[in-house]
């Protein structure tokens, strides 16, 4: 993980304030069910128009205090540093939500049957409350996509859990997430200008 933040911080240097994330505290974190209630409230704000300034603000006042960060002053000064839009509930985006709470609730099945999995599915769930808080600022994104690219490794975990599993309600949650994720994945194409594949179609 530090070594993919360092190449990282060769194209990013914002990228090395995610080292400390090594560093948490993993076994103290695994409450599933405060990670479902953070991650809805979190969503809920992402929704809320009304909190965007503030998030702005703070995001304004982090570039400008924090050194490692103040090169990047001139997207600000560009006004080039948010993405226009509040988060909206497309399709894509229901889907992102029901399972992302779905991995969070069976966190202790996916942990059980892959001991290591707890480290990637933890860095998931602060990379998702992320992506819903600070949905429009740019900034946070660029970084917070090394989080999120944890995603589809967190999805594989959730699909060979629920497979191996011999309770027909788990079967039928895994072949949900597969049908849907096809479905989507030709919505996109068909929506798409050329009609053509969608590269950067991911749970992500």
């Amino acid at each position: 993980y530090i070594l993919t933040i360092i190449v990282a911080s060769q194209f990013h240097t914002s990228a090395l304030i995610l080292i400390s994330i090594y560093y948490l505290p993993y076994d103290r974190l695994e409450n599933n069910k405060i990670w479902i209630i953070l991650y809805l409230i979190s969503f809920i704000y992402f929704l809320s128009p009304s909190i965007f300034d503030l998030l702005q603000s703070m995001v304004y006042y982090l570039i400008t205090k924090i050194a490692i960060l103040s090169h990047y002053r001139s997207y600000i000064e560009l006004g080039r540093y948010n993405i226009q839009g509040i988060g909206g509930t497309g399709l894509g985006v229901i889907y992102r939500v029901i399972v992302t709470c779905i991995i969070m609730y069976y966190h202790k099945d996916i942990v059980n049957k892959y001991p290591n999995s707890k480290y990637y599915l933890i860095i998931m769930y602060i990379g998702a409350i992320i992506v819903n808080l600070f949905f429009s600022i740019q900034l946070i994104q660029r970084v917070n996509y090394y989080l999120l690219i944890i995603r589809p490794i967190a999805l594989a975990y959730l699909y060979f859990t629920l497979h191996n599993s011999k309770n027909v309600f788990k079967k039928l949650i895994q072949t949900g997430l597969i049908f849907c994720y096809i479905l989507l994945f030709a919505v996109e194409i068909y929506n798409s200008v050329a009609m053509c594949s969608p590269y950067n179609f991911a749970f992500t």
